[in-house]
């Protein structure tokens, strides 16, 4: 099973069946006055690491991301109109098990 590991926490794009689900997060890169499209996939992925950690978790299954465009009210006051967008599933997975 591919995967990739950014800050200690391993992202699967599927399900990884020896695993025990946590719940499901969703994060979004997009703020008022900040350049959100300039920033990349690992910003997205280290924001949602350091939220599976306090979660308990050490990876995220069905891992899902991508660039969506701001609403009119909100591209207004933000420097880009685009921002990425991940989710998936915090879950404990036993490494040896990979």
């Amino acid at each position: 099973m591919k995967y990739t590991v950014t800050d200690g926490v391993a992202f699967f794009e599927g399900r990884v069946p020896s695993a025990r689900p946590i719940r499901a997060i969703e994060t979004s890169m997009d703020g008022m006055f900040v350049q959100t499209q300039l920033k990349s996939l690992e910003s997205l992925k280290k924001a949602m690491a350091r939220r599976a950690i306090q979660l308990g978790g050490n990876c995220i299954m069905c891992f899902e991301y991508g660039q969506k465009q701001s609403s009119f009210w909100k591209s207004i006051f933000s420097m880009d109109d685009i921002y990425w967008k991940g989710k998936g599933i915090v879950a404990v997975v036993d490494p040896d098990t990979l």
